[in-house]
């Protein structure tokens, strides 16, 4: 059958031949091509026909077939445009907004995912509270379109959702036993200053200046947001959501092995005791679901041996290089896991989304 996305009620599968006789029958209601300008009414099986051959030559469109109990019931196109069509009979229950968060979730899911558009008739408040709930804001003032349906011109809003809308609305939350994990963002400035700035910290990491200006931080933090994309700050914080430190990686896309670089912090005060081992866990964890890595590397400088026994642990890493930097020796460590054998440490975490 291919890939198919499941939620609590639904199941998104390709459409298949079989489903053209289920689009004349529900498509038989002009109350859907009245909103939806590129369907004719009446909807012959010929179009279905057209329709399902046309996907077949266009293997770049993503159409979903929506099914509810193994009941073909709808249709929602990913890409290249983002749009959707339920039967009637099934409005108002919840079910668009399941779909299409299903298909957000797996589109956005890709690093190098574009902005997502779509277009709504400006009088189908449905469709687009759909899309608002979901990020999609205006794009442009309305277009003229021409409705197959109505035969006339009828104005359109276009409408966009951009990856790091999206990942803004959807956060990551990883959660371990004693620590919470959430992308940084400018309320953090304070917490995350106080911690970089201690010199203790702001010497182990070859990116940070001590003293540390005050802007640093801010500039550090919007550099380094979390947009869904190859690099991503994240706050560590206790179960209070009091921030204590950061953890984020940067990622080389073409590079061979696919890698991502660690960085990571936490305030003097929390040493000693296990915490940064926890995260470290945790986020290898997120990274090795969320990305084809083939590897996850660290590293510490020779004379911070506190942090070696950590990584040893967690990453089960072995040396790669060293590295002269600031006149101290930077000791690099590749993480010899695999991500399928990660699976298997993934015991006592959270993760969503």
């Amino acid at each position: 059958m291919g890939l198919c996305l499941t939620g609590n009620r639904l199941v998104l599968r390709s459409l298949e031949l079989r489903d053209c006789a289920e689009m004349v029958r529900i498509l038989a209601d002009p109350a859907i091509s009245y909103w939806v300008p590129i369907l004719p009414f009446s909807y012959t099986a010929s179009d279905a026909k057209g329709f399902f051959n046309l996907l077949q030559d266009n293997p770049h469109r993503q159409v979903w077939a929506i099914t509810l109990k193994e009941e073909f019931i709808g249709l929602i196109e990913e890409y290249p445009n983002f749009g959707f069509w339920l039967d009637p009979a099934f409005w108002g229950q919840g079910l668009i907004s399941e779909a299409a968060d299903l298909v957000l979730k797996k589109y956005f899911s890709d690093p190098q995912a574009s902005p997502l558009l779509a277009s709504v008739r400006l009088q189908n408040q449905r469709s687009m509270r759909v899309l608002a709930k979901n990020g999609f804001a205006p794009n442009g003032p309305p277009v003229a379109s021409y409705s197959k349906a109505l035969r006339q011109s009828v104005p359109l809003q276009p409408m966009a959702l951009t990856p790091d809308q999206w990942h803004f609305l959807n956060p990551v939350f990883i959660e371990t036993q004693r620590l919470q994990i959430f992308p940084l963002a400018q309320v953090h400035q304070d917490a995350l200053f106080d911690c970089l700035a201690q010199k203790q910290v702001a010497r182990n990491l070859a990116i940070v200046p001590h003293p540390l200006p005050r802007g640093f931080v801010g500039r550090f933090i919007e550099a380094a947001r979390w947009k869904g994309a190859w690099n991503g700050l994240f706050a560590l914080a206790d179960k209070t959501q009091n921030v204590i430190g950061m953890i984020g990686f940067r990622a080389a896309p073409l590079s061979a092995p696919v890698a991502a670089d660690l960085v990571y912090a936490i305030h003097p005060k929390q040493w000693g005791q296990g915490l940064m081992s926890e995260a470290v866990n945790a986020f290898c964890a997120f990274l090795f679901r969320r990305y084809p890595l083939e590897a996850i590397t660290a590293d510490h400088f020779k004379d911070n041996p506190g942090l070696r026994p950590s990584l040893q642990i967690i990453l089960r890493i072995i040396p790669a290089w060293g590295a002269c930097c600031k006149k101290r020796v930077l000791c690099q460590y590749r993480c010899s896991h695999i991500p399928a054998r990660w699976e298997n440490r993934r015991q006592g975490l959270s993760l969503r989304p």
